[in-house]
């Protein structure tokens, strides 16, 4: 709402603005209790009572006014601050100020905490005090709401509007001391009062309301009363993919961002399965094996599975990196120059006998290596899931590479969080 009172002030006419805000991820939701890690409740156990605020340590945020309240209130609080050192010199000045104040054993800086772990740790605080200089939308607050948190937030920007004053929390000027205090001793001396009690479980209830999946239906259902009817079963298409993408983006930044590197005009062709392409690939391992016996050799992908595909072989090599110059050129005899050479695997892409053949020989430790072969027992082992996979993969036929690293990310990480 800020934002948008933000761009009238600029000019844009309010009837063409509408206001969609961010969601909470899924772990908002769920049972910390039995989902939080060991590691975080044991923390969580040692800080006692504490009050929590969740951000980049840098100056607009603001950390010093509710360190400087920290004598103000019980001593046995502690303000535990999350997030990554955004800025050196101003974490040395807010260490400073925590020292002269002698409040330095109750300031803590706990660093980056995600997932189910920093939802457990936003649940057990006894309030969330955010006092930045400036926020836009502020994501944080709102999972401090989600878990039943009472607010202590500055009366700035946009936090009035995520806070209403008295009614699920309070705000006070950027830089007062004293009030912060005062609103922080308040909610402790009144803890189990009704006043608090109902401003928790509004907080809840209204911070629960507005997950991705909700988000998602709202921008649904605005693009679809916005455009014509004939343009809509076109649109649900590419907003399918978008809030997937979005959901890639959030839950594997890495794996979506790598997917750019894909040819988004190539297109992938499918074909049925072609048991001489399994037989090519086991005779590849074979000539491996002549040279190095002892070397474990798998052949996983579509050929290994009896599937459709995309008529490649798939090799993955088990070696730790001390012994990649032991295989080095003999591997070169037999595959080429690799594509790439990294400290932990080594990747070849060739043709033998019409087949591309994509090697990969990596240190079993590492993801690149390891997904791919529990991906390949989870299909193997699963016939419902294997028929779900070749489904997805006979429907991707004329689809671009990049589309279709997609899909199969997607595919993957539903199973594997599963």
């Amino acid at each position: 709402e800020w934002e948008k009172r933000e761009m009238i002030s600029k000019g844009i006419k309010p009837d063409k603005i509408i206001v969609i805000d961010n969601g909470l991820e899924d772990e908002a939701y769920m049972d910390l209790e039995s989902s939080a890690s060991l590691d975080i409740k044991t923390k969580v156990a040692e800080l006692g009572k504490y009050i929590i605020q969740i951000g980049r340590i840098y100056m607009i945020k603001n950390y010093e006014t509710t360190i400087r309240a920290l004598p103000l209130i019980p001593q046995n609080i502690k303000f535990v601050i999350v997030g990554p050192v955004g800025d050196n010199s101003y974490l040395n000045q807010l260490k400073a100020l925590a020292k002269e104040l002698k409040v330095s054993d109750r300031v803590i800086f706990f660093g980056v905490v995600r997932g189910v772990d920093k939802y457990y740790l936003i649940k057990k605080a006894r309030m969330m005090v955010h006092m930045a200089i400036w926020e836009s939308f502020c994501n944080v607050v709102h999972e401090g709401l989600s878990q039943g948190l009472v607010c202590v937030v500055a009366n700035n920007t946009a936090l009035p509007l995520l806070i209403k004053d008295g009614i699920n929390g309070y705000c006070v000027e950027t830089k007062d001391v004293k009030t912060v205090a005062e609103k922080i001793n308040f909610v402790e001396s009144h803890w189990n009062d009704a006043i608090i009690l109902e401003m928790k479980k509004q907080n809840r209830e209204i911070g629960l309301k507005n997950s991705w999946r909700e988000v998602a239906g709202r921008m649904d259902d605005f693009y679809k009363k916005t455009l014509k009817q004939k343009e809509v079963s076109k649109f649900e298409s590419w907003l399918s993919r978008f809030k997937r993408d979005v959901l890639l983006l959030w839950k594997n930044p890495k794996d979506y961002v790598y997917s750019f590197t894909y040819s988004n005009i190539n297109k992938v062709k499918m074909e049925p399965f072609d048991p001489r392409i399994f037989a090519k690939g086991k005779s590849i391992i074979d000539k491996v094996k002549e040279t190095f016996p002892h070397l474990k050799v798998y052949l996983l992908g579509s050929s290994a599975l009896g599937i459709v595909g995309r008529k490649d072989i798939d090799l993955y090599i088990e070696s730790l990196p001390g012994d990649f110059n032991k295989y080095l050129q003999g591997l070169i005899k037999i595959f080429g120059k690799p594509k790439k050479v990294r400290h932990k695997f080594v990747e070849w892409v060739t043709v033998i006998d019409g087949y591309q053949v994509d090697v990969t020989m990596a240190d079993p430790t590492i993801r690149l290596f390891s997904e791919p072969l529990k991906n390949f027992q989870v299909l193997r082992n699963n016939k419902s899931l294997l028929e779900e996979y070749e489904e997805i993969k006979k429907n991707s036929d004329g689809v671009s590479v990049r589309e279709y690293s997609r899909r199969k990310i997607l595919f993957f990480n539903r199973i594997l969080d599963h």
